[in-house]
C-alpha cells in the first residue's frame, strides 16, 4: 500500500543496497528534477512491526534527503529485513539507473552471504544475474 510516511521512518541500511555504491551525480540529477516538479515512483519498503526497511529507491531516497524532504510516498509492504533484501537484490533490473557489472557482482555477493543455502539458480533468478556470476561469488 502506497502512503506518505516521514522520510526519517525509513531505514536505509547500506547492507540492503544491491548497488556497489550510490552514484552521487545521479542523486544530484534526481534532486534537481524533483525540485523542478518531476514525479518519481514511490520508494518500496518492508515494515517488520518496528522498522520500514528500504528495498527499492536508494538513489531517490538520497535525492529526497539532499532536498530536505520530510515525507515521501512509499509502497509499504509487510515483511522482514530478509524480505527487503530479497526484493532489493532484483530491483533495477528493468527500471532506474542501469546496473553496472560491479552492481551485479555486489548483488551476487550479498545474495551468497545472506542466502548461502539457496541454489545458484535460485540466487541468479533473485538477483537477475547469471548462474556463473553467483558461482564466482561463492568462490570468493
Amino acid at each position: 500500500m502506497t502512503k506518505k510516511i516521514p522520510l526519517s521512518a525509513i531505514t536505509a541500511d547500506a547492507g540492503l543496497n544491491p548497488r556497489e555504491q550510490i552514484n552521487l551525480e545521479y542523486v544530484s540529477e534526481c534532486a534537481e528534477a524533483m525540485r523542478g516538479g518531476a514525479i518519481f515512483p514511490a520508494l518500496v519498503g518492508f515494515f517488520d512491526g518496528k522498522k520500514t526497511w528500504l528495498a527499492d529507491g536508494f538513489h531517490r531516497y538520497a535525492a529526497l534527503k539532499k532536498n530536505g524532504a520530510k515525507s515521501v510516498d512509499c509502497d509499504v509492504r509487510n515483511g522482514s529485513r530478509t524480505d527487503a533484501i530479497k526484493f532489493a537484490l532484483g530491483a533495477n533490473r528493468t527500471h532506474g539507473l542501469r546496473r553496472t557489472n560491479a552492481d551485479k557482482q555486489h548483488a551476487a555477493d550479498i545474495a551468497v552471504r545472506e542466502f548461502p543455502n539457496l541454489s545458484d539458480s535460485a540466487l541468479a533468478e533473485m538477483c537477475g544475474v547469471s548462474r556463473q556470476l553467483i558461482s564466482d561469488a561463492r568462490q570468493r
